[in-house]
């Protein structure tokens, strides 16, 4: 390639770079900025330094415009946007292909990534990443969560950075909300046919009582979700089914969403009681299956391998299939296991012969452990396996010192149609206090486009039996 055209190659990406926001009227200012963000002058400011003399001095400039510019932007997303590091260094691998049309793409892609990093940096309350560590690879975050859950002990894993990590890895956007020191709001940005919406799980965390407090916690949710070109917002807080909390969301403009989200009925077990007065508190027929058991020589392990998730993802499939139930994907699982790191397990019962009768994915955040997913082979309708994977768990959890456990998901009362139905007497048989949770509400943002969502939600409600 001539000079002549490196130069107007260099000047064209010089354009791009400033477009996407990545450099203002100069690069040194920009650089300058970077420096202090970061803490260190990196070599990428000293690549933008020197590609801005030589732009100024007509110079040629070649592949060192997109390659400091992408640097720069990696380094921002290093600050509080870790997942998109990994699909920047996936274009910047290729700008240097001999083909000008294959460099031209790779870096109209990476140009696509990084005005995402600008956007988020822009926008101050839609920070998506962790905070900095703070000491023993603890985030900022994180300590922030543990104040959190000694406001709020109802709180769980709907709303803790881990639930947050795992939706970054499925490809949600995780948004923290500025509520103050004494509130908490996760919201995940979700896109879908129907529309973008946003999700708030388990949340916000706050103080119902204040007015006040809930009238801004709403403007925030309300101005995220324009930021973000929502159709809507859907909620599901941590309060129980009552008319003065459905009043609450009535007076901020929320209605009663057409679809759950997350578990709405559920039993819960209180794990600090006693384990003897964990299985007095069971049904006769649950407690003598946790009996059976034993004495059929079923045994329960644990892992949290790669392999194994895949194994779960395999036998659930199959469960699927004759159960008649949609579920999660192997990248949904394996983002679950990158989130929530050794905090999640998959349990697995055994026969005599180490065959797998059934299996538990559970894990946990706070002080209360989730039965989130199970599975199970033909053995299960044989030997207890799916009993004996709880009676474990409860024990495992109650020795982590952690004081509930979510078995997550039953029908709602008298309806017996309900996907749920086959399960409710199983979990319901562990003794464990059958919760109702405020139903999920919708704040409307773009009326036209929500009504399309309404009409799909509701056809789909019925297909699925819910």
């Amino acid at each position: 390639m001539s000079v002549k055209n490196q130069q107007r190659r260099g000047k064209e990406r010089l354009k791009l770079a400033k477009k996407a926001g990545l450099v203002g009227g100069s690069l040194g200012v920009e650089a300058k900025r970077s420096k202090n963000a970061i803490g260190e002058k990196s070599e990428a400011i000293d690549d933008l330094d020197r590609i801005s003399n030589q732009e100024k001095s007509g110079g040629p400039t070649g592949n060192k415009i997109e390659n400091g510019a992408v640097s720069v932007a990696r380094k921002k997303a290093k600050e509080g946007h870790p997942s998109i590091v990994a699909q920047i260094d996936k274009k910047v691998n290729t700008p240097y292909a001999s083909s000008p049309k294959k460099r031209q793409k790779a870096l109209d892609g990476a140009k696509k990534e990084l005005k995402t990093v600008q956007k988020s940096f822009k926008n101050p309350k839609n920070d998506t990443g962790d905070l900095a560590e703070v000491s023993g690879g603890v985030t900022e975050r994180e300590c922030a969560w543990e104040r959190i859950l000694q406001l709020y002990p109802e709180a769980n894993f709907l709303q803790s950075p881990e639930w947050a990590e795992a939706n970054r890895a499925m490809g949600h956007r995780p948004v923290w909300g500025d509520l103050g020191e004494k509130a908490w709001c996760l919201m995940l940005v979700k896109n879908a046919k129907r529309g973008r919406y946003l999700e708030v799980p388990g949340g916000p965390l706050l103080d119902w009582q204040d007015e006040q407090a809930v009238t801004r916690a709403f403007a925030a949710i309300r101005e995220v979700a324009q930021h973000e070109n929502c159709v809507f917002v859907r909620l599901r807080p941590q309060l129980t089914k009552s008319s003065s909390h459905q009043a609450i969301f009535a007076r901020q403009g929320a209605k009663i969403a057409p679809m759950h989200l997350h578990a709405e009925h559920t039993v819960i077990l209180d794990l600090m009681q006693s384990e003897e007065d964990l299985l007095k508190k069971m049904r006769r027929q649950t407690r003598y299956e946790v009996r059976q058991a034993v004495k059929k020589g079923v045994q329960v392990d644990w892992g949290n391998s790669e392999e194994l998730y895949r194994e779960f993802h395999n036998v659930q499939h199959e469960t699927a299939l004759r159960q008649h139930f949609v579920p999660p994907n192997l990248v949904t699982l394996l983002a679950e296991r990158q989130g929530f790191g050794q905090n999640a397990r998959i349990y697995v019962a055994r026969d005599a012969k180490e065959q797998p009768i059934a299996y538990g994915l559970i894990f946990w955040s706070g002080k209360e452990g989730e039965y989130f997913e199970a599975a199970s082979t033909d053995l299960n309708r044989k030997l207890p396996g799916s009993y004996a994977i709880i009676w474990q768990a409860m024990q495992d959890l109650k020795g982590l010192g952690l004081e509930r456990f979510n078995l997550w998901g039953i029908a709602p009362p008298g309806e017996t149609k309900h996907r749920y139905s086959g399960v409710t007497t199983f979990k319901t048989g562990f003794g464990g206090e059958v919760v109702e949770y405020l139903p999920a509400q919708d704040l409307i943002i773009r009326t036209a486009r929500y009504k399309i969502n309404l009409l799909v939600e509701r056809a789909r409600k019925r297909w699925r039996h819910l």
